[in-house]
């Protein structure tokens, strides 16, 4: 028998199948603990904090997310690619040298970012843009927030690149969330006075302390690269900088509802907006892990051109996870408003019942549009993707900035609700023209039956084949 070849001395160990599962499982946790224990933290803000510093809140944790992108000057998408490949080479030296370059260049890059909010950046958008003295007050620790979470964000990737999926999850939110849920809720049983100030003070403590951990462990991780293999800086800056651009366009798109509401509405407005569109995105976490395994599957489908089997797949997929997504858009509609004062304690939230419908629909059109997007992506219709996402988006601000001085948090959800649908109909549309694949949901559900049983079949026709190859071996 022909033996297999060896991993790389400084790969991951172990069958891919093994390394597939063992990752999917560590990405699924990850995404479930992460998503619980955001929506358990904002449930617990609200009962420290009031409607209006909670409105104050969420337009800083905007900010911050924003400015993070761009404190990561789009090193942490690199650093994957070059420490995976380098790894694949077998050019250890190579990965020691990208993962240096990359932790000095982004520690400059997440100062920069911090100092942006502190002295000056983020103090002028608070007072000439959302005239909130409250939100310039707290510059300083929305600064801290930034560097720590920016310096996480570089060791979680990293991780990711050597393969390590388990501490890519565990430094890529669980540690910090968990961290939250924690000093939120011993502040609520100790009956402590909290303010906006404490809040994000804890907030950067909790990234501070999940980056020293991330620091440690990656120490200890690198130290075996030792080899073969240089990369420059102006090599890894050349892969970043488009990176960056793309990362940066699409996330001022997407938290762009929240700004335009709080240029135009009442930090109480925003405060119900916010706590509405955050619950929503418990309706895309089907999608989300469905987009990150199908990703290799469908490139490997595509290059045999086996676009039928693509489709079965594709579809079958996001039947499973479009029948949750619908359940709970159900469940928004019928008891929205009971759940969200159960959620945050007042029955001021329940206002942002109109807010769960409007965006819980455009939402549901994304979730039966499958991993449309995804599938663009992996068979080199990148261009497509930009121009629909930025049309669409641009669209959607437009309108949005016309509806929010009328009609406040309605009409802000409607723009975006409607730009959500309208966005995945053109990539369902576009990936039917240009790769004849159906990604959407099964018109019956019923029908996954017959996939699953052929599924199944193939499984056993692969199994069988495998075996009888090693016999004759």
């Amino acid at each position: 028998m022909k033996p297999s070849a060896p991993n790389p001395p400084h790969g991951p160990q172990g069958s891919l199948k093994r390394r597939i599962v063992s990752g999917g499982a560590w990405t699924l946790a990850n995404r479930v603990l992460v998503t619980a224990t955001q929506l358990l933290a904002l449930a617990l803000l609200a009962r420290l904090l009031s409607p209006d510093e909670m409105g104050v809140y969420f337009l800083v944790a905007n900010l911050v997310a924003v400015v993070t992108v761009l404190s990561q000057l789009g090193l942490s998408q690199s650093v994957v690619r070059l420490v995976a490949e380098s790894i694949a080479q077998n050019l250890p030296g190579r990965a020691r040298q990208a993962i240096g370059h990359v932790l000095r260049v982004g520690g400059i890059g997440a100062l920069a970012g911090g100092l942006l909010l502190y002295l000056g950046g983020g103090q002028w958008l608070a007072e000439h843009v959302f005239n909130s003295p409250a939100m310039a007050a707290v510059m300083l620790w929305a600064g801290l927030w930034v560097v720590f979470q920016t310096l996480q964000r570089f060791h979680s990737e990293i991780f990711r690149g050597l393969h390590d999926l388990r501490m890519a999850a565990l430094f890529g939110g669980m540690i910090t969330g968990v961290l939250m849920v924690v000093f939120y809720g011993g502040l609520l049983v100790l009956g402590k006075e909290s303010d906006l100030a404490l809040v994000l003070i804890l907030n950067a403590v909790a990234f501070a302390v999940g980056e020293a951990l991330a620091f440690l462990a990656l120490k200890r991780r690198i130290r075996p690269l030792q080899g073969e293999g240089t990369v420059s800086l102006g090599e890894i800056m050349a892969i970043s900088w488009p990176m960056l651009l793309a990362s940066l366009t699409n996330i001022l798109l997407l938290r762009a509802d929240l700004w335009i509401l709080g240029m135009y509405a009442s930090a109480e407005d925003v405060a119900v907006y916010g706590a509405a569109a955050r619950i929503i995105t418990v309706v895309t976490i089907p999608l989300t892990m469905a987009s990150a395994v199908l990703a290799p599957m469908i490139a490997e489908l595509n290059a045999q051109g086996q676009k039928e089997r693509m489709e079965r797949v594709l579809r079958a997929v996001a039947t499973l996870g479009g029948l949750p997504a619908v359940a709970a858009i159900t469940l928004f509609v019928l008891l929205g408003a009971p759940l969200l004062e159960l959620i945050y304690g007042d029955a001021l939230y329940r206002g942002g019942w109109i807010v769960l419908v409007l965006l819980g629909l455009g939402q549901l059109v994304h979730v039966w549009s499958g991993v449309s997007a995804q599938l663009l992506m992996m068979t080199g219709h990148h261009t497509a993707v930009m121009n629909i996402t930025l049309v669409s988006s641009l669209l959607t601000i437009v309108a949005a900035v016309l509806l929010a001085p009328v009609q406040g948090v309605m009409g802000v959800a409607a723009a975006f609700g409607l730009g959500i649908a309208a966005q995945n109909l053109g990539m369902v549309i576009h990936t039917r023209r240009t790769v004849g694949v159906r990604p959407y949901m099964l018109a019956n559900p019923l029908a996954l039956r017959g996939y699953v049983k052929e599924f199944r079949a193939a499984a056993r026709e692969r199994r069988a084949a495998r075996q009888a190859g090693q016999g004759e071996e």
